[in-house]
């Protein structure tokens, strides 16, 4: 396979070996590859939480720093060498020679049959690799499988809505704790249902695909990328148990333009459902409707009193009201 289809024109297409400590006897049964860029004390607990599972497999790290500061890289190297390493554990470093897509990068480098994708700044839990050994031993099925996470929030740019929102999707979670439940496309229509952090892909699978397309689906290639092993494997299942932890910090995800930017990818992907499912617009809550008209008066340079306080808190209420429907939905099923 010619595996600079993973990346853009510009990108680089291969990546420099800086060190690796540990030692495999075996194949690992799990790569969780970390892209890090100036993070380093970040890093080091998101490390710290990928070696400190109870898990008595073999298992690999993959690190790719994306062109980091020599200050900052020189902070990760000299930690990772000092690290001592159980006999079933292995740390890789790489160094991308410029800027680089560095998801895909890390599922290139990895030699296992199975990634969990695993961020600078949050943490997996420690039975998260003994939870989902399990579940994939059990379901030959599988192909991605997405995980519950805990939300660290470290930021004060959290609405007071966003906040409801993700209070009331918490306790429609406590009904089906512990439940495996198999995810479909009409799924992705309303939200993102996979976390990103802590989800776990048919490496395999994930290559012969293409990976994730920062190009194409920037600001949400994850979403996109999910998206699309679930319409075309129908394999894609989610373990209601928390298995990570999500940090809400300071960051460009949560400025105005950037969420205007995700609803316009998003739309693609919903247009994409309905073309292949023309019969569930009619089951669609007018979800559709309500976020693009949303998009548009934000987007507006003259907005009136009544679209500022009226009718934006109202599609804003509507649409996410509609979401922990569906979800509640999803989970009980």
């Amino acid at each position: 396979m010619n595996h600079s289809i993973l990346f853009n024109n510009g990108e680089a297409t291969e990546s420099e070996l800086v060190l690796t400590i540990g030692q495999l006897n075996f194949k690992p049964d799990f790569s969780i590859f970390i892209p890090t860029f100036n993070r380093p004390y970040l890093l080091k607990e998101a490390l710290e939480s990928a070696l400190n599972q109870n898990y008595n497999g073999n298992y690999e790290i993959v690190i790719i720093d994306n062109c980091s500061d020599e200050e900052n890289f020189e902070i990760v190297k000299d930690y990772i060498f000092g690290l001592n390493l159980k006999k079933n554990k292995s740390i890789s470093l790489y160094r991308c020679l410029t800027h680089s897509n560095s998801w895909n990068m890390g599922m290139l480098k990895s030699i296992s049959d199975w990634v969990v994708m695993l961020h600078d700044d949050d943490l997996l839990v420690d039975k998260h690799l003994y939870e989902v050994h399990k579940c994939i031993s059990l379901n030959r099925e599988i192909k991605l499988l997405c995980s519950d996470s805990y939300n660290l929030i470290q930021t004060t740019q959290l609405s007071v809505l966003n906040k409801l929102f993700m209070f009331f999707k918490e306790f429609i979670k406590k009904f089906k704790n512990n439940r495996i439940i198999k995810l479909n496309v009409f799924d992705f229509y309303f939200h993102n249902p996979a976390s990103n952090t802590g989800v776990v892909i048919n490496r395999k699978i994930a290559l012969e695909q293409g990976g994730f397309n920062f190009f194409k689906d920037s600001p949400i290639p994850d979403y996109a990328f999910f998206y699309r092993l679930t319409r075309d494997f129908n394999s894609t299942y989610y373990l209601n148990t928390k298995l990570s932890k999500i940090r809400f910090a300071v960051n460009d995800g949560l400025r105005k333009e950037v969420i205007q930017n995700v609803r316009v990818k998003s739309d693609r992907i919903r247009q994409d459902i309905l073309f292949n499912n023309p019969n569930f617009k009619d089951n669609d809550y007018r979800f559709r409707d309500f976020t693009l008209k949303l998009n548009e008066i934000e987007q507006s340079l003259d907005i009136s009193y009544l679209e500022r306080y009226i009718k934006i808190p109202f599609f804003k209420v509507y649409t996410r009201v509609v979401s922990l429907f569906v979800f509640y939905k999803s989970i009980s099923s």
